[in-house]
């Protein structure tokens, strides 16, 4: 089911999710992107990649976002393309001057896109400008029944991240925001490099622009305590690594993932100092009480 469910015109930013079989993530992530604080010109693209249909969720979701003026493109996939594939289809059906990417396991603070724009927009006058990123927290969750409760939280903040890009990927996909035409100039994610299809991105960014920093933490990195993230079992990727590292003439790098990143001491002298945002306050990973997801 493919369908426009609000009308809005030149949508200023497009932001992109995929999501599969995560109800209950997906309707407090979405809750915190409604939370923006900027006021319109905003569409919602959301590629279900093959999971169960959601329509009650789709409509909560058509009625939030009609009450804001924002546009909703809802992408049901009948079977399941993969996360790379299905992000591809996501930024087919984008429209706005920008795209930001939020994964339903993380959580957009109130800011999140009205800093990174004015940032976008301050910093590319004169400046040849490819990508913004906010820096981030990395937040350990374990779930008891139907809530989250946080055991850990740790900035994820780090200067020169085109020094680092050659050894690790210093930047959290949901804290990005760039031009679309960008994105047709770099080209579409890499399905052959998997789960480093962020990184490839980057790495391929690098080639045509710069990247500007948000120093502030608006951007929360779900850590699943109970192993449930891709990324919790580096090891398993070795093989998408690998084909990364080939593609771009990288030296053997390790396995490794954003929670090891900061405990690697080769790279502490590249830790930055980053603004605390958010208040720890659980509705954020606990919201949208009382939604519907399938009927």
């Amino acid at each position: 089911m493919h369908g426009d469910l609000a009308v809005c015109v030149q949508p200023l930013v497009s932001v992109l999710m995929v999501t599969q079989n995560r109800p209950h993530h997906l309707a407090a992530s979405l809750t915190a992107v409604l939370n923006q604080s900027l006021q319109a010109g905003v569409e919602l693209c959301l590629v279900n990649d093959g999971g169960k249909q959601m329509p009650a969720l789709q409509q909560w979701l058509q009625c939030r976002a009609a009450g804001r003026g924002w546009t909703v493109r809802w992408l049901d996939l009948s079977s399941s393309v993969g996360q790379v594939a299905a992000r591809n289809r996501a930024v087919s059906l984008a429209t706005g001057e920008f795209l930001a990417w939020c994964d339903d396991d993380d959580r957009w603070l109130p800011e999140r896109l009205e800093q990174s724009i004015a940032t976008y927009r301050r910093v590319t006058r004169g400046f040849k400008l490819a990508l913004v990123y906010t820096d981030a927290e990395l937040v350990t969750l374990r779930q008891d029944l139907q809530n989250w409760r946080v055991l850990n939280r740790r900035q994820f903040a780090w200067t020169d991240v085109r020094a680092l890009l050659g050894w690790t990927n210093p930047v959290v996909p949901s804290s990005w925001l760039y031009r679309r035409e960008i994105h047709h100039q770099v080209g579409d994610f890499d399905l052959t490099v998997g789960h480093y299809w962020d990184w490839d991105f980057l790495l391929r960014v690098a080639h045509i622009g710069e990247f500007g920093r948000v120093p502030a933490c608006l951007t929360l990195y779900g850590v699943d305590a109970q192993g449930r993230n891709a990324s919790a079992h580096p090891l398993t990727m070795r093989a998408d690594l690998q084909r990364l590292m080939t593609k771009h003439n990288l030296a053997d790098l390790p396995s490794s993932n954003f929670l090891l990143m900061l405990d690697n001491p080769d790279l502490t002298k590249w830790q930055a100092d980053s603004q605390w945002v958010w208040d720890g306050t659980l509705d954020i990973w606990n919201g949208a009480r009382g939604v519907r997801y399938y009927g």
